[in-house]
């Protein structure tokens, strides 16, 4: 089996340039080799930007200066890293009230723009428990119970409230953020399983979101439309787009193949793992064949490695 892209035999240069590639990747993975034998762990330094706050402990006996005792300048010092916990505390906001001299109308103080209008919930309370769900994994349920932890309850249903405020209040940017993934000619496109409560069945059943991704970017976003994984979702999730889709073969971007300006590429991940099964059946053959793939790995090793921007990959 040879994996010569389409039976282009190379030239004599290409030829030179792949022997250059090989020997390059392999002088890399020695010097990796090396570098990962020579580490040893080793405490690190606490960062120098946090705050000192300084403890001074004396010989026992010692309780001031007294003519008994003389305190050299020489100490031993030790670090240790401090936790503080997390505060909630109440705003008041008071608005006062005037009037000018020269008129007879009284001005009231403007209102403050809150996130949600007719709610306690400030931004820094909304922004910690998104964060909190979305980038850290906590589900509300378990942030309730650190907030009990630190002296409040929060309902659930206000949360449950304020997520869907939050929710509309971040459709600009996720309608943005969309634009700006799509914009690229080269994306990736998956789906991923999420359960739905199907209200006429009373039961949760298996829906689908879908994640694409702008790969020279590295922006995501996700699509949901009623938990469907059809084609037509896929038509009209890329409706417009212009460039390379790279799947993993999923049947539902098949009708994507036919839609002009639209590649549809495959996924080295996936095509290794035919060769793996064959490793039973043809030894031989299937170990060249993932020796290829994996020198391919090794060059985005490499480039992850040197943080190489598209065009250096490339």
């Amino acid at each position: 089996l040879k994996l010569d892209f389409d039976k282009m035999d190379m030239t004599p240069e290409e030829e030179e340039a792949a022997r250059q590639a090989i020997k390059e990747v392999s002088e890399y993975k020695r010097i990796k080799v090396r570098e990962h034998e020579k580490k040893v762990p080793v405490r690190q330094k606490l960062p120098e930007h946090l705050r000192r706050e300084e403890e001074h402990i004396y010989p026992e006996g010692y309780l001031g200066n007294e003519d008994q005792w003389v305190l050299f300048d020489e100490t031993e010092t030790s670090e240790h890293l401090e936790y503080k916990p997390a505060e909630l505390y109440v705003r008041v906001t008071i608005r006062h009230k005037g009037m000018r001299k020269d008129t007879n109308r009284i001005i009231t103080a403007p209102v403050k723009n809150e996130p949600i209008p007719k709610s306690y919930a400030s931004a820094s309370l909304l922004t910690e428990l998104m964060v909190g769900k979305y980038v850290d994994y906590l589900p509300f349920y378990r942030q309730m119970q650190m907030f009990k932890r630190i002296g409040i309850s929060l309902p659930p249903s206000s949360i449950e409230a304020w997520f869907h405020e939050v929710a509309d209040l971040m459709r600009p940017a996720y309608y943005r953020l969309k634009e700006l993934v799509l914009s690229s000619d080269y994306v990736q496109s998956d789906e991923t399983t999420i359960p739905i409560i199907n209200n006429e069945k009373h039961q949760t059943i298996k829906g689908y979101l879908w994640l694409v991704r702008n790969v020279t970017g590295n922006q995501v976003f996700f699509f949901y439309h009623d938990g469907s994984r059809s084609m037509k979702v896929a038509l009209e999730l890329f409706k417009g787009y212009q460039g390379a889709i790279q799947t993993d073969g999923y049947t539902g971007y098949g009708i994507l193949e036919k839609t002009k300006g639209i590649i549809i590429i495959c996924c080295w991940a996936h095509a290794r793992r035919y060769f793996e099964r064959a490793l039973k059946h043809d030894k031989a053959r299937a170990e060249y064949a993932m020796t290829i793939i994996g020198m391919l790995y090794d060059v985005e090793r490499i480039a992850d490695d040197d943080n190489m921007n598209a065009q250096q990959r490339m």
